[in-house]
């Protein structure tokens, strides 16, 4: 004789739940597994940015950080204060921060390879300007010229706070061009400073 079943209800009642509980965890993490093997991580981008000056079409060939994107700008890419007559593109990070804004100028390639020549239009500056003179060295050759990393500097008055960003210029000895970037270094790292200008290119 099979022996009589002397579970209460109370406990039926607790191994389904216990039985629904298990059923539920294992559907989630069968959800988790194929979602994760379904996710790729993001990779660094290839952009190119045209710009045109007067007759002259120019490109700017930049990699970007992972989850970057950059876009035209609208209007001038407050708080960050790229002072080029060009149009302006800005960077924003993976959360959609504008992180760095991206403009060309016009040289006079009779200066030479003198980067206090090249890049005088913004470096003279008395509120702000790019520290040309403290990147002694070029942080990278390119195929028509070679790339600075460098500060931004800002002082809005004698007694106010000088405010610091990253910059880096990099021009084409051939057009007579240079590309200039500032980047937020509230939000940008140095090695994602570096990472941008190792890969900066200006063309025609």
């Amino acid at each position: 004789m099979k022996p009589y079943n002397t579970q209460s209800p109370q406990q039926k009642r607790s191994r389904l739940f216990v039985l629904v509980c298990a059923l539920l965890l294992l559907g989630c993490l069968g959800l988790l597994f194929f979602q994760s093997r379904g996710r790729r991580p993001q990779a660094p981008q290839s952009v190119t940015l045209p710009f045109a000056m007067g007759e002259q079409k120019i490109q700017v060939h930049l990699q970007l950080p992972a989850g970057w994107q950059a876009a035209k700008a609208q209007q001038r890419p407050d708080p960050l204060l790229l002072t080029l007559p060009s149009v302006l593109y800005i960077l924003q990070n993976e959360d959609g921060d504008l992180v760095g804004a991206v403009g060309c100028q016009a040289y006079d390639p009779a200066e030479g390879e003198n980067p206090a020549a090249i890049y005088a239009s913004v470096r003279m500056g008395s509120v702000y300007r790019f520290a040309v003179d403290a990147a002694t060295q070029p942080f990278c050759q390119t195929d028509t010229g070679s790339t600075l990393l460098t500060q931004v500097l800002y002082q809005d008055g004698a007694d106010a706070p000088q405010q610091q960003n990253w910059g880096i210029l990099s021009h084409n000895s051939e057009q007579g061009v240079f590309a200039a970037i500032e980047l937020d270094a509230a939000q940008v790292s140095q090695e994602q400073a570096e990472f941008l200008a190792q890969a900066l290119q200006v063309s025609a």
